[in-house]
């Protein structure tokens, strides 16, 4: 899989921020990160399933990052009639 990341869009129409979905795969290999200003690679191997990562250039691991759960309000159950 190959995802491009950038900034050339305005209000936010291209987020340096990318959830990459990966449908059925149990485990990630390897995540290779191209910075094409430096020119630098990096290969981060056996990355962990629906975690969030903050990637820095340079940098030797992903920084693991945990958002806040979302708090619902109301009723928890959301149902369609037909």
């Amino acid at each position: 899989m190959y995802k491009t990341v950038g900034t050339g869009s305005s209000f936010g129409g291209n987020p340096t921020r990318q959830e990459i979905g990966l449908g059925n795969a149990e485990s990630i290999e390897s995540a290779t990160i191209i910075w094409p200003t430096s020119k630098t690679t990096q290969v981060f191997k056996s990355v962990e399933l629906n975690k969030s990562f903050r990637i820095h250039e340079y940098a030797t691991s992903p920084e693991h990052i945990q958002y806040p759960k979302l708090k619902q309000q109301g009723n928890p159950v959301h149902t369609h009639q037909r």
